[in-house]
Formats: C-alpha cells, sequence, structure tokens
C-alpha cells in the first residue's frame, strides 16, 4: 500500500477496540454495563452514571447529519487534492456524536439532517478509517 499522505491517529489502549472494529468494517462503540449508556469518545467512566464497568457493542454504523463544513481551503498537504471536501458531525442512532467526512456526495446535497450509512477506507495495512455517504434509498 502506498505511503499515507494525511494525519493518522493514534491508536491506544482506551480506542483500540474502535479502531480494529473499523478494520473489520464496522463501528464498535462503549456501553456502560450499568446503564446502557452508550459512548464514544471511549472512556473508563460512564458520564452518566459513573461506572466503571463498559463492554463494546458494534454499532448499526447509520445516522444523521447534525452539522458540517465544507473545507475549500488544505490545513494539510495531504488534502490538497481533494479540497473541497465536507466534514461533518454525525450522530449514530445509538446517541452518540462523532466527526468524519461525507464521500460519494456532491457538496450541494448535503444536508443538515440526511441519513447517512458508515463506509471504510483503508489507510495503511493496519488502518482502516470510517467514512460517511449518504443512505441510499
Amino acid at each position: 500500500m502506498a505511503d499515507y499522505a494525511k494525519p493518522l491517529p493514534i491508536i491506544g489502549e482506551p480506542n483500540r477496540e474502535f479502531w480494529d472494529g473499523c478494520k473489520a468494517g464496522e463501528i464498535r462503540l462503549q456501553r456502560c454495563e450499568d446503564c446502557g449508556q452508550f459512548r464514544y469518545p471511549p472512556s473508563p467512566l460512564c458520564r452518566q452514571c459513573l461506572s466503571l464497568k463498559s463492554t463494546w457493542m458494534k454499532s448499526k454504523g447509520t445516522g444523521t447529519v447534525f452539522s458540517y463544513v465544507v473545507y475549500h481551503q488544505a490545513f494539510h498537504k495531504g488534502f490538497q487534492e481533494e479540497i473541497p471536501y465536507i466534514v461533518a458531525l454525525i450522530d449514530l442512532e445509538e446517541g452518540v456524536r462523532l466527526v468524519s467526512r461525507i464521500k460519494n456526495c456532491p457538496i450541494e446535497a448535503v444536508s443538515i439532517g440526511m441519513k447517512v450509512s458508515a463506509i471504510f477506507e483503508p489507510a495503511t495495512d493496519e488502518l482502516t478509517l470510517p467514512f460517511f455517504e449518504p443512505v441510499k434509498d
């Protein structure tokens, strides 16, 4: 695989299961074993009930666009060839919000409330990144 020219996330124990899930083609989220609250980003402590007990669950991988911006300037040279591109806040069905890019969608078609589903693209042999695209009817 060619060298990936964009910044990559730092993978460690708190988030390793999330990134392992992406490599397997799924979004995995922590879920509190006491109150059932899903959480992202990963944390040792439930923000709802303060429990230290959690398990990892497979997300449906679908959600809606809460907000978005269109980048017309590359703030890192690795993104220069992709200008303009969309970065969005995605509300997953499980109740967590994450930041990702919208792909396979013309900029003018993106809207707040748009239904999206996760797609995955390998960045390196070890790392696969999650993106989102419009739900196909």
